[in-house]
């Protein structure tokens, strides 16, 4: 039998650029493969950018809710797909080019619309 006053569970409201910095993230095997249409893609940076140009200092994402795991990794229990599209969609503004928009490099990618719709999964 387990015993139960060893089991915690925390609450930190921290951002996603912390979390990030704070723990190694891992995506367990129980986890649904990425599947999000670019219809959510969208839909999240077009909140994302709106809230910039409001000059907002804090956007609600969502919950992203982590359990440990193996050795210093913290597993993604809920908000991989939020989180997944966030990070990978952001990473590409390090790359970007001065003459594309915010909007083009998080949403397409900065890559022109004719030759996006040739990808299958936008990444």
């Amino acid at each position: 039998m387990n015993d139960k006053s060893k089991l915690s569970i925390g609450i930190t409201d921290i951002g996603i650029a912390e979390a990030l910095s704070r723990w190694q993230l891992g995506v367990p095997s129980n986890q649904r493969r990425y599947a999000w249409d670019e219809e959510y893609v969208e839909q999240l940076f077009y909140d994302l950018t709106k809230a910039f140009d409001a000059k907002k200092p804090i956007y609600f994402l969502g919950t992203i809710v982590l359990t440990e795991g193996r050795r210093d990794v913290r597993e993604v229990a809920d908000g991989q797909q939020r989180l997944a599209t966030t990070t990978r969609r952001t990473g590409r503004l390090a790359n970007a080019q001065p003459s594309q928009t915010l909007w083009d490099n998080l949403v397409t990618g900065g890559v022109a619309p004719r030759e996006q719709s040739r990808r299958q999964s936008g990444w």
